[in-house]
């Protein structure tokens, strides 16, 4: 199948469909580090009471939201958190002590196989950006990582808006940032829930990259067409301008 209409940019999903991750944030080697740490700085905390008051003020953070889908800010939870567990309110330390948090979840952490050749192949003839739902303090280092931060134009992060996908404004953002009408672009994620029924309710067409078989059988027959990696963007976009 191939695209219809042609289009000035590709809007891209980082996680699953770039970069192949997986996060454990409930380990007990995470917290005891963390603990550790933070009873270097003065706090009597212990592991298991650490992780306790995190998640505690994750649900609490999410449900002072008048958001429908809500969205945390890692420095101010990790604020927070230094705050409640004795080690002090530096502004300075919240956000070092979110990235070694994110960096002791992360327990694989790649990009796919194809994920660069495609990409650069694409930033010969379109516009690209990046629509994730992450936190600035993680994908901004994670994308550095990769060397493909120089591809992307414009990358929309949802800890920056306070709202995540299938919100229909988090890609409405990045039509603005790039100064594009919704039929110029298409989107492209993994995820059928946050990426391919967000981009519908912004009247963005989107590709989904469908890894798993068993998963595009959950869906009955997409509307949208389907990929099982991003090999298969290269003929979609073949004959667009």
């Amino acid at each position: 199948m191939v695209l219809e209409m042609p289009i000035k940019a590709i809007l891209f999903d980082f996680y699953l469909t770039i970069v192949d991750i997986k996060t454990d944030e409930r380990k007990d080697h995470l917290w005891q580090v963390l603990a550790s740490f933070l009873q270097y700085r003065g706090a009597a905390v212990k592991a298991a009471e650490l992780r306790e008051i995190y998640f505690h003020i994750v649900q609490e953070s999410l449900g002072r939201s008048a958001e429908r889908h809500p969205e945390v800010d890692a420095a101010q939870l990790f604020g927070r958190l230094l705050e409640r567990s004795g080690a002090g309110s530096s502004a300075d330390l919240a956000g070092p002590v979110a990235q070694l948090f994110r960096l002791l979840s992360i327990e694989r952490f790649r990009l796919y196989p194809e994920s660069r050749e495609v990409l650069e192949t694409l930033a010969e003839r379109y516009r690209l950006a990046l629509v994730s739902d992450s936190q600035a303090l993680y994908i901004e280092p994670e994308l550095r990582t990769t060397s493909l931060a120089e591809l992307f134009e414009v990358v929309v992060i949802s800890s920056e808006l306070g709202y995540r996908k299938p919100d229909p404004r988090v890609f409405q953002n990045a039509l603005a940032r790039l100064g594009l009408a919704r039929e110029e672009v298409v989107y492209v994620g993994d995820s059928w829930e946050h990426d391919m029924i967000g981009a519908r309710d912004a009247g963005i067409r989107g590709i989904w990259v469908c890894r798993s078989q068993e998963q595009e059988r959950a869906h009955g027959a997409p509307m949208v067409p389907v990929i099982s990696d991003l090999r298969g963007l290269l003929p979609l976009t073949r004959e667009l301008s």
